[in-house]
């Protein structure tokens, strides 16, 4: 059994992935209180305007793991996403207009 990371002598009953990379994902433990702090937290990280990590716009962020960049997480605004999901879609017809059975999900 994993143990909280703040409180050794506490089981963890929340595992969270932290980091991802191309060397895998980082995963934080934590007891009940403990992951009450740590949601507040990235709500309020999350709640306040920042710049874009893609277009550098000041906005309300989302955190996005692009799947193209090994599944990285970036902070990005609302437009970004939007243009990514577009790109997606356009893609995902492409492919379908090729009448490849692979595509049709």
């Amino acid at each position: 059994m994993d143990m909280c990371e703040h409180h050794p002598d506490r089981p963890s009953v929340v595992t969270v992935t932290g980091e991802t990379d191309s060397f895998g994902s980082e995963y934080l433990y934590f007891c009940e209180p403990c992951f009450q702090k740590h949601s507040s937290a990235v709500e309020k990280y999350y709640a306040i305007k920042r710049h874009c990590d893609r277009c550098s716009s000041f906005a309300i962020l989302s955190c996005f793991s692009d799947p193209e960049d090994h599944g990285i997480c970036s902070d990005i605004c609302d437009r970004c996403r939007s243009k990514i999901n577009e790109g997606y879609a356009e893609e995902l017809a492409y492919y379908r207009s090729r009448d490849n059975e692979y595509y049709d999900l």
